[in-house]
């Protein structure tokens, strides 16, 4: 797994809230920010990151209701955190 992603994603506490949200289902970046209680401009911005990324991928082409998805290599990535995290606690 490339170091750069792992980083990016545990740096930011909202990128691993959202990649944890789209492991539930998928959802729109305002379905996210009514969730997370994040604001939309935020949330935004943070899937931007996350799909360029490819950590996660649109499913629908419509801008308004586009819904999001996590990646294999989003849930590789949130795992490794995850992991990292909790040994981080301990």
């Amino acid at each position: 797994m490339p170091f750069d992603e792992f980083s990016f994603v545990l740096r930011g506490r909202n990128r691993r809230n959202i990649l944890r949200a789209f492991l539930q289902e998928k959802m729109t970046a305002v379905q996210i920010s009514k969730a997370l209680s994040i604001p939309s401009s935020n949330v935004a911005r943070n899937i931007v990151e996350l799909r360029d990324r490819k950590l996660i991928v649109a499913l629908t082409k419509e801008r308004k209701f586009r819904f999001y998805k996590i990646t294999p290599k989003g849930r590789k990535v949130l795992k490794e955190v995850e992991r990292i995290r909790k040994m981080l606690q301990k």
